[in-house]
């Protein structure tokens, strides 16, 4: 298997990389990125092919993809690069998986399902840490319930930091300012429905307690429907210090306003972020928050007769910050494609195609747990 790591000297491709690097099924790995002396100074430090490719430029990507079996697509934001990366593995026949962790592209991507069809490629959309490992967790929540009407699926803004020494402003922190400005799709009550984001909810957390939430726009939200026809409402929701959330609100709405451009809120927002707050300062409601798992589904729904909700919950993530949790998931894709049980061609997300119970077996070491160890499961 050639496998070409898109963005792979960046934060998220690095870990996806050296993690690609030591399956046996690799046979070759290129590391491809615009910024030349990046990609060449990584393919070297892991021994594998470089090649410069600046994705704008659409001669030059399919050229390299036409000669790949797989592209992991790390390149961001994705609400810009996803769309036409996609159909540039579509066109060279490239099997395809990316984190995509915005709403719209996704949608328009999963809109390419006819062309993947016919191209005889798989792409798998999503495959991070949210969305991706939280995709399967809430899969593996509605699964415990004969069936499920409301799904929430969490993670911890607070550890959502940027590895050091990355660009700053990173693509996921503009990413994250995206999605908590304008509008944001969700379901709600059986619509897809467009509201403001960072709505305040109080969500009982089976097993972790219960705290405040917020939403954001997110993936999840608008695809765990597609799979699971019964949800009638589908929301993402992140938790944080108080006045993490409060700085955050600012900044959208100076956004919003047209006071200042997302790039520069990306930046203040980044300084916010690396702030940690005074344990010995936290409020009984944030302490409780902080009890809250750093990446969790809740779902609703009925089992024998009764109404229940489950939690799926991940309390360890991988060391190596947001880096790794969103990279790691990504290079396990590999081995979703080169096992016996690839998925049909087709743009799928993960809950469609990806086995959750193997899948999250494989990330458990990477977490300090043994398989079969990684998922927290509470009723109530």
């Amino acid at each position: 298997m050639h496998v070409v790591a898109l963005g792979g000297p960046g934060g998220v491709g690095r870990p996806a990389a050296r993690l690609a690097a030591t399956f046996p099924f690799v046979s070759t790995l290129t590391v491809a990125d615009r910024d030349e002396a990046a990609a060449r100074a990584f393919a070297a430090e892991l021994g594998v092919r470089a090649e410069v490719v600046d994705v704008t430029d659409s001669d030059r990507l399919h050229a390299v993809l036409s000669h790949a079996d797989v592209v992991l697509n790390t390149v961001g934001p994705s609400f810009r690069f996803g769309v036409p990366i996609l159909q540039a593995a579509i066109d060279a026949r490239c099997h395809y998986i990316d984190v995509c962790d915005d709403w719209e592209p996704t949608l328009a991507m999963l809109d390419l399902h006819p062309q993947a069809q016919q191209a005889g490629v798989v792409a798998i959309i999503g495959l991070g840490a949210s969305p991706g490992v939280s995709n399967l967790l809430a899969r593996v929540a509605i699964d415990a319930l004969d069936s499920a009407h409301t799904v929430y699926t969490g993670w911890d803004l607070s550890a959502a930091v940027p590895e050091e020494g990355g660009p700053s402003p990173s693509a996921a922190t503009v990413h994250g300012l995206h999605q908590l400005t304008g509008t944001v799709r969700v379901m709600r009550d059986g619509q897809p429905t467009n509201e403001r984001p960072i709505q305040r909810l109080h969500l009982a957390v089976p097993g972790f307690g219960s705290g405040p939430v917020w939403t954001i726009g997110h993936p999840e939200a608008v695809t765990l429907p597609r799979t699971f026809p019964s949800l009638r409402t589908s929301l993402n929701v992140m938790h944080a210090p108080r006045s993490h959330v409060l700085g955050i609100r600012a900044l959208a709405g100076l956004i919003d306003a047209g006071l200042v451009d997302i790039r520069r809120a990306a930046r203040w927002a980044e300084a916010l972020e690396g702030t940690p707050p005074d344990p010995a300062k936290l409020s009984e409601a944030a302490r409780n928050r902080q009890r809250l798992p750093p990446l969790f589904a809740v779902a609703q729904g009925v089992l024998n007769k009764k109404s229940r909700t489950v939690t799926a919950a991940i309390t360890e993530m991988p060391a190596g910050g947001m880096g790794a949790a969103t990279g790691i998931p990504l290079a396990m894709g590999l081995r979703v494609l080169d096992g016996t049980d690839r998925p049909e061609p087709g743009v799928w997300t993960p809950e469609a195609v990806v086995p959750p119970g193997s899948f999250l077996d494989w990330v458990a070491p990477f977490c300090g747990r043994a398989p079969g160890q990684l998922v927290e499961l509470h009723r109530s």
